[in-house]
């Protein structure tokens, strides 16, 4: 059993990207240096808060042993912390020991955390991902369609869920809203710009056993499990890829051409083998990744942390 005997810490946030929240989003460094980072979305920078707050964007880096080594923030944020007379106008880079170290730690954690929780988990997974395969699947397959019992268990409850997100969690004055720094247009353009940018492809990124977090190495595990199973139930189902399933690729593409940037299909058996990719990835997201990406309350009970 591991506990974090101080959430400020340098080891901290060490363990909180390579470990939890941040696992999913590490990148390697080039050479020579090495090492890794966890960066902010290169889109969703320059996102308006209120007055007061500071901005999100921050990015964080690591060396090779994995230690944290410096912080990165966005532009504005070096005029609240008086550095240099900045205007606020470059990234201010923070390393440890500086006198503004404990608020650049503050200022990561808070942009990861609206991150994966804001963009990643409301938006991208719930309003976009789920809410895509669960319409079209409904629109397109019959009720005792194989592809249609297969995945009923795993969009149980999206549209019920979906709904009350659109009401009452993504709207302005909603609960994200309030909870974060945005102002009504800055909470519009981060939902813009995350929906803009997203494109289909397997996985978030590749998993990289040499890293060895969690998410690469159970991640993996867990994504072999699943095309074993859905090789056996699709095996078991014989000619299950029919005009029916044509239909349903179709509207994926015309219900989120972001996410589901597929190509049209070709008519030929391959097909078969690209669309049982995209039930892969789907069953992955709406299980592995949601729980990963949806656990972020827990970081918000500590109003230290972020």
């Amino acid at each position: 059993r591991h506990e974090w005997l101080d959430w400020r810490s340098d080891a901290a946030l060490e363990r909180f990207c390579f470990e939890s929240l941040g696992m999913h989003r590490l990148e390697r460094q080039a050479e020579p240096h090495g090492g890794y980072c966890v960066k902010f979305g290169p889109t969703r920078a320059d996102l308006e808060v209120r007055p007061g707050l500071a901005p999100y964007g921050a990015s964080a880096f690591f060396n090779a042993q994995k230690e944290v080594t410096h912080i990165e923030l966005p532009p504005g944020t070096a005029g609240r912390l008086r550095r240099d007379g900045d205007a606020g106008t470059r990234v201010l880079r923070v390393r440890p020991g500086d006198a503004d170290w404990e608020v650049a730690k503050f200022q990561f954690r808070s942009s990861l955390a609206m991150d994966v929780f804001v963009l990643e988990h409301a938006c991208a997974v719930h309003m976009v991902f789920a809410h895509a395969m669960a319409v079209a699947c409904r629109e397109t397959l019959p009720p005792d369609h194989p592809i249609r019992i297969l995945l009923a268990v795993f969009c149980f409850g999206t549209i019920h869920v979906n709904d009350k997100a659109a009401n009452a969690l993504l709207p302005e004055k909603g609960l994200v809203h309030r909870a974060f720094a945005f102002t009504g247009n800055g909470l519009r353009h981060a939902l813009t710009l995350c929906t803009a940018s997203l494109r289909y492809d397997t996985y978030p990124r590749a998993f990289d056993q040499d890293l060895g977090t969690p998410f690469d190495v159970d991640g993996k595990e867990y994504r072999d499990s699943i095309q074993c199973f859905l090789a056996a139930y699709l095996r078991h189902e014989g000619e299950w890829f029919d005009d029916s399933v044509l239909s349903m690729w179709r509207a994926l593409k015309q219900h989120s051409p972001e996410m589901f940037g597929l190509p049209e299909p070709k008519g030929s058996p391959s097909d078969a083998a690209v669309f049982t990719e995209v039930l892969c990835k789907f069953i992955f997201v709406c299980t592995a990744m949601h729980n990963h990406v949806g656990e972020v309350t827990e970081f918000y009970e500590n109003p230290e942390f972020c």
